[in-house]
């Protein structure tokens, strides 16, 4: 089950991350967001400008500390409008979220070009603050990954709780890997939806332009491996 991602702002507002005139669909098996074009935006708070239309699951997933949990979905993108060679521009998402620890593992998909993206909150930072209230390091990074505007690819996350390792492949293959995952991770929720993240300037954002998205994910398979 799947509900669409919020968050509560200082404002006792809730923020959700929903484009109003998304067309969301399921066929074949594959779960579709169509946003054509984007038009959520916020001129001051960067997680809130990026995610368009975003869901997460209902449960979390376990990780036991002695098995490698296995996380992996088709998905695949159609950027509409989004500029060439920016993949930052528009992108479909597959996201492990931790909200005890703040620990998050991300693939991004774009017309062109594929990345990961790892964030976890500041070493100075402690687990009892509030999600929202961390400031955290982010590594973003595009991997070697040929594709094109709505090719299907296999990603997969892998997360050894024992070694604090994630690894991240892409049609079988490593394309990327951080050895050093400070918290023990004990779930993850899992999130998907289409994005941007174009870096908020002069307290105005620049993330729409007219542009858009197709993602497109089959079912998400958890699995764990005894290690």
């Amino acid at each position: 089950m799947w509900l669409p991602g919020a968050i509560k702002l200082a404002d006792k507002t809730t923020w959700t991350y929903l484009e109003p005139d998304a067309h969301v669909s399921v066929k074949c098996g594959y779960l579709s967001i169509q946003v054509t074009p984007f038009t959520r935006r916020h001129d001051t708070i960067q997680t809130l400008d990026n995610s368009k239309h975003l869901y997460f699951s209902t449960i979390t997933y376990p990780n036991e500390i002695r098995d490698e949990v296995e996380y992996e979905v088709s998905m695949s993108a159609q950027g509409i409008h989004t500029n060439e060679g920016e993949i930052y521009d528009g992108f479909a998402a597959f996201h492990l979220l931790d909200t005890d620890t703040g620990v998050a593992a991300d693939f991004f998909a774009g017309n062109d070009s594929v990345a990961v993206a790892y964030s976890r909150p500041k070493a100075t930072e402690t687990a009892g603050r509030a999600l929202k209230e961390r400031k955290y390091l982010a590594v973003f990074k595009e991997v070697d990954v040929r594709t094109a505007a709505g090719q299907l690819h296999d990603y997969l996350i892998i997360y050894n709780p024992e070694k604090g390792r994630l690894i991240w492949k892409v049609d079988g293959e490593l394309v990327a890997e951080e050895k050093s995952v400070p918290a023990r991770v004990k779930s993850f929720k899992l999130g998907l939806g289409v994005m941007t993240a174009r870096t908020i300037t002069s307290e105005r954002s620049v993330s729409n332009h007219g542009q858009g998205m197709i993602g497109n994910w089959s079912p998400i398979t958890v699995s764990q491996q005894n290690k």
